[in-house]
């Protein structure tokens, strides 16, 4: 499994299938193989090729690796042709490849080395795509001063009539003592592809009859559809299938990548860039469900944390790296920053949109919300048309992305836009366990409240002025005159007179205006900021905030930026990045976390006291007598456990001896050695001995400075 990671990196392939004697690599990102077949003895791979968007009928390809002995070449060729599974009996659209380890076009009169129903086929059934007819075959195998004919090309007679050349390429003896065979086919695509929608002339979206009709097309178009399934049955499939691809896709990036000795900092930036770059562009163009986006997260955090236990939470390495976290960007939250490329445009103005995608989704945003400011219906989910939020609605991910930013609204909307709200959106529970009930969905504020001309204000409908519904409406000022059921403060506050508001809060802009305005809650979303500056990052980090818990780490954020920027090796600063987050693997954590393994909480050291934190790194009589020699050495001091703790989470060194290595560096070799030894007790037993772990802290930091010296020649050297 390693090596095959390891080709599969080599070779950047989109799709493989490996036996332990052959294999069929895919190297273009819109052609898979799929349905493979491998024989018994592991000398046949058979597989389907397809394209992606169907660009050419799908083909079976079947690899073959003869044996070199006549006795077993004959048994594996029989065996061969008698599984039509993997061989069919009468090809169509077949490509047979490989090395056949006997020549097909020689004219010797001894016996060819192969059976004659096997010659006899590849006659009857199959052409030779290298070697065309009455030519004389290049020679595919050199070993010292003999070569031979031994690897082909075949196809059945409706795919040899795309070929359109072939070669045969010298590659160097210390490679492989075989030659490069190759044949290129030129496949006529079955689709008929138009101009393209960059043709589309920009001015049509302005249109609204046009936007109608092209809404009203694609409807139809779907609908038309032949299938089995419903549309919407036959869309869920399909989609769900992309995504189990994609998914196996990004595990299979993440294995290769696993292979490699990477940081955990090494490993989020890979899995920011190379591995999840296909799922950002797939997040800007479709819906997919939440179990799916779960899935990859998984996925993400068994990567990030391979072999490290117990695991960070992946909220706590999603955060920026000044807050203690990786950077590595949350797939959810990342799919929201993707559609602000929509969703600032129609947030800034969405009556006078430009381009081409924002005017269109301005007209049906404004087409299902007439007489109020469509930017409500992107701001309350009451507001929101079935038409839009389904899976085929082209809202569906907008909406997201606007329902991520911390919807903490302190703003005074003016009467007319307060009565246009939807009522369950005005409601807050007074408690964890308080729901609405579904029955208020389609309700708004008009339908509880009214207008008091006298004071401008907001106040409550008489029960005999209930416009619709009045026994849900007399549930709910139930609900909320025994304080189940809290107002919003906006609300609350079209309540009170104007000049009684300014009086009591002047901070808060006073309402102004008597039509519907959504400025107020737009502007509300980002405080401080306006939308036309709102960049993917901010947006990350607007959602981040709202939705991360607290940090352990005492580290501040220019403290989290000094420690990135230490000079120590990665595998220690993978240490000391779980050390800061209390995610060592002490023994009391283990045992708290898994007591069936780990049925004591005591030092598998010392044996004497509780493996806590800090005990596993300082405080173990064993390891405090590493400590204790090491920084006499390297400071003149004698350190005490709070010194020591106050190095490893606080970054706080004393002054070091005239040295050309930082303090952080000397530290971290020590550290590192006690690991090191610390595991070795525990799985190999080897006793645990002072002077052994500073032989391996002078050893770590002699490597240190032959590495730092060879850095600075070469920066000298640079300059």
């Amino acid at each position: 499994m390693d090596i095959q990671n390891t080709f599969n990196m080599q070779f950047r392939t989109t799709s493989s299938v490996w036996s332990q004697h052959c294999g069929l690599v895919c190297l273009a990102p819109m052609i898979s193989i799929v349905n493979p077949l491998t024989s018994v003895c592991g000398r046949c791979i058979s597989a389907t090729v397809e394209h992606a968007n169907n660009n050419f009928s799908p083909f079976q390809i079947c690899m073959v690796y003869a044996p070199a002995t006549v006795g077993q070449r004959y048994k594996f060729l029989s065996a061969l042709l008698a599984n039509s599974l993997l061989l069919p009996t009468h090809p169509s659209r077949f490509i047979l490849l490989g090395d056949f380890n006997h020549s097909y076009h020689t004219r010797s009169p001894r016996p060819r080395l192969a059976p004659h129903t096997w010659l006899q086929f590849l006659s009857d059934h199959l052409f030779d795509c290298v070697t065309m007819p009455d030519s004389t075959p290049m020679p595919t195998f050199h070993r010292g001063t003999t070569s031979s004919t031994l690897d082909y090309i075949f196809s059945s007679s409706d795919m040899f009539s795309h070929r359109i050349s072939s070669s045969v390429d010298y590659i160097h003896p210390q490679w492989s003592d075989h030659f490069l065979v190759s044949a290129s086919f030129l496949f006529d695509s079955g689709t008929v592809l138009g101009k393209g929608l960059w043709r589309a002339n920009p001015r049509l979206s302005y249109n609204q009859h046009f936007c109608l009709q092209l809404d009203s097309h694609i409807h139809s178009l779907v609908h038309s559809l032949p299938t089995s399934l419903s549309v919407q049955e036959h869309s869920i499939a399909q989609r769900d299938a992309f995504c189990f691809s994609l998914l196996t896709t990004i595990q299979s990036s993440c294995a290769i990548h696993l292979t490699r000795s990477l940081s955990i900092r090494g490993r989020a930036t890979v899995l920011n860039t190379p591995i999840l770059s296909r799922l950002w562009h797939v997040l800007r163009v479709i819906s997919v469900p939440v179990s799916f986006l779960d899935k990859v997260k998984s996925v993400m955090g068994q990567f990030l944390q391979h072999r490290m236990f117990p695991p960070i939470k992946l909220s706590t390495l999603c955060l920026p790296l000044r807050s203690g976290g990786l950077g590595v960007l949350d797939p959810s939250i990342q799919q929201g920053a993707l559609h602000l490329r929509w969703l600032r445009p129609l947030c800034l103005s969405p009556h006078s949109t430009s381009g081409l995608v924002p005017p269109w989704l301005s007209f049906l945003l404004r087409y299902h919300t007439s007489g109020t400011d469509p930017r409500l219906t992107l701001l309350f989910h009451d507001l929101r048309p079935p038409d839009l939020t389904g899976l085929a609605g082209c809202f569906r991910n907008i909406f997201s992305a606007i329902d991520r930013l911390p919807h903490d609204f302190s703003l005074a909307p003016n009467i007319a836009t307060c009565l246009a709200l939807p009522l369950r959106s005005v409601c807050l529970p007074a408690t964890s366990t308080t729901s609405f009930p579904p029955s208020w969905q389609h309700l708004r504020v008009e339908d509880a409240f009214l207008v008091d001309p006298s004071f401008d204000v907001l106040c409550r409908r008489a029960p005999a002025d209930f416009p619709r519904n009045p026994l849900i409406l007399r549930k709910f000022f139930k609900r909320v005159d025994s304080r189940d059921t809290l107002l919003q403060h906006f609300l609350v506050r079209a309540f009170l007179p104007s000049h009684i508001l300014q009086l009591n809060d002047p901070s808060i802009p006073s309402r102004s205006g008597s039509s519907i305005n959504a400025s107020p809650f737009v502007c509300g979303l980002l405080p401080g900021i306006p939308w036309s500056k709102l960049k993917p990052r901010m947006y990350r980090s607007f959602c981040s905030s709202s939705v991360s818990p607290p940090l352990s780490s005492t580290l501040s954020s220019s403290q989290w930026l000094i420690f990135w920027n230490l000079p120590i090796h990665h595998h220690v600063r993978n240490i000391w990045y779980r050390g800061l987050h209390h995610k060592l693997s002490s023994r009391s954590l283990l045992h708290r976390i898994l007591p069936g393994p780990f049925p004591t909480d005591s030092c598998p050291i010392c044996e004497a006291s509780t493996d806590t934190p800090d005990h596993f790194l300082f405080s173990c009589p064993l390891k405090i007598d590493v400590w204790s020699t090491f920084w006499q050495d390297v400071f003149g001091s004698h350190p005490t456990l709070p010194i020591l703790h106050d190095a490893f989470y606080n970054l706080s060194f004393p002054y070091t001896r005239p040295s050309d290595i930082h303090a952080a560096s000397l530290f971290s070799c020590a550290l590192l050695a006690i690991w090191r030894h610390h595991w070795s007790t525990v799985f190999d037993n080897t006793p645990f001995v002072s002077s052994t772990v500073l032989s391996t802290v002078s050893r770590l930091v002699a490597i240190f400075k032959a590495e730092k010296s060879r850095d600075d020649l070469a920066c000298s050297l640079a300059t």
